[in-house]
């Protein structure tokens, strides 16, 4: 695991070896092997679980990257919540809700049987929160029609006596808990039906 060698102050900043990605923070450093997503999931992590180590770390890294002449991205646009729930700063629309109403057997179906976390992903979460509002609006949209598709794939009919929903959510208290609204988390991979 990468984040074990954020810790150790020898070679910290070596170059082409630098634990920090001087030019983005939020990309991963050109020696890390793992995806954005691993990176972002482990440097969150880290700074969690360590944040003493975490503010002498970005001490030195703010140090460097103000020596630059380049400009850069030196603030992390992600972090964990007092949970420990993987976050967007600033962002408001954190879960996705897929909301269906309809023939309790076929909606009892679908709620577990979709692979909810595929249909809406790390990815696509981060497409939507580089949109502005209106194209947000449009990509809801789209992703309805998604939604559908998957959903008459599993039935293999026509789903015209189930509605669906859908929105983004700060929290859950937009939910009825009446079993039928599933909550995607998809910065954590996760979701959960209310």
């Amino acid at each position: 695991m990468v984040i074990k060698e954020l810790v150790p102050e020898m070679n910290r900043w070596r170059e082409g070896n630098e634990c920090l990605n001087l030019k983005d923070i939020n990309q991963p450093p050109c020696s890390y092997k793992g995806s954005c997503r691993e990176w972002i999931e482990e440097l969150t992590t880290f700074i969690y679980l360590y944040p003493k180590e975490w503010d002498k770390i970005y001490t030195e890294y703010i140090e460097i990257v103000k020596k630059q002449v380049t400009k850069n991205i030196s603030e992390l646009a992600f972090f964990r919540d007092e949970e420990g729930y993987l976050r967007k700063v600033g962002e408001k629309d954190i879960f996705l809700c897929v909301r269906l109403e309809g023939n309790k057997m076929e909606v009892d179906f679908l709620k577990t049987a979709i692979e909810w976390t595929k249909v809406f992903n790390f990815n696509n979460y981060m497409e939507y929160c580089n949109l502005d509002y209106q194209k947000r609006k449009g990509y809801v949209n789209n992703l309805k029609g998604k939604i559908e598709e998957e959903i008459k794939n599993f039935l293999q009919m026509q789903i015209n006596n189930i509605v669906i929903r859908i929105s983004f959510e700060e929290d859950v208290n937009g939910s009825t808990f009446t079993g039928n609204d599933i909550y995607i988390d998809a910065l954590n991979n996760s979701y959960f039906i209310l």
